[in-house]
C-alpha cells in the first residue's frame, strides 16, 4: 500500500492546486478559464495515473521488495509474500485512474460551494461502496476479491460523484441565469 498510495498523494496535491484556482474562477463568473484548470488537472492527474500502472505493472516484484523484510529463513514464506504484494500491487494500482476522478470531482464541488455533496459522496465512497464491495468481493473470491473492492468501490464512486457534480454545474447555471 506504501507503493500504491504515491500517485495518489501526487493527485490529491494536484486536485488541492487545483481548487484554488477552480473557486476564484467559478466565483468570477470565468468559467472558460475554470474549464481549462480543470481539464489541465484532471489530464496531469490521468498522467500520473498512466504511468504509474505502467510501472506498477512491469516491477511489482522488485518494488514491494523495498518494503518487505524478507531476510527472514524461511524461503517459501518470503516467495508467498512477495507474490501476494505484488499480486495486490498490480491489482490495487489499476484503481487509480478512477481514484483521480473522485479526488477530482469532490474537490471541483468543494470549490464551487457544495459542501453538502462533498461530504455525501465521500461517505457514499467508503461506507456504501467500498465496505459492500469489500465483503462481497472477499466472500466471493478471497484475498484477491479483496484487492479488487478498491477498483469497484472508486468505480461506483466516480459514477456518483460525477452525478453530484453535474448536478452542482446545473445549479449554478440556473442561479446564473436567474441574476441575469
Amino acid at each position: 500500500m506504501k507503493m500504491e498510495r504515491i500517485p495518489n498523494a501526487i493527485n490529491i496535491g494536484i486536485c488541492q492546486g487545483m481548487m484554488p484556482i477552480v473557486s476564484y474562477n467559478y466565483a468570477s463568473g470565468n468559467h472558460e478559464r475554470m474549464k481549462k484548470t480543470i481539464s489541465g488537472a484532471r489530464t496531469a492527474g490521468l498522467v500520473i495515473t498512466a504511468m504509474s500502472i505502467i510501472l506498477y505493472e512491469t516491477l511489482a516484484v522488485p518494488l514491494t521488495s523495498v518494503f518487505l523484510n524478507t531476510g527472514g529463513n524461511d524461503a517459501l514464506s518470503t516467495m508467498t509474500t512477495l507474490g501476494y504484494a505484488a499480486l495486490f500491487l498490480r491489482i490495487r494500482c489499476l484503481a487509480a485512474p478512477v481514484q483521480l476522478m473522485n479526488y477530482h470531482g469532490s474537490f471541483c464541488m468543494q470549490a464551487m460551494g457544495n459542501g453538502k455533496g462533498t461530504l455525501a459522496h465521500a461517505f457514499v465512497r467508503e461506507m456504501v461502496f467500498y465496505t459492500f464491495f469489500v465483503f462481497l468481493l472477499d466472500h466471493l473470491f478471497a484475498e484477491r476479491g479483496l484487492a479488487c473492492a478498491l477498483i469497484a468501490g472508486e468505480a461506483c464512486g466516480t459514477v456518483f460523484v460525477s452525478w453530484l457534480l453535474q448536478r452542482t454545474i446545473r445549479s449554478a447555471k440556473a442561479a446564473e441565469v436567474q441574476k441575469a
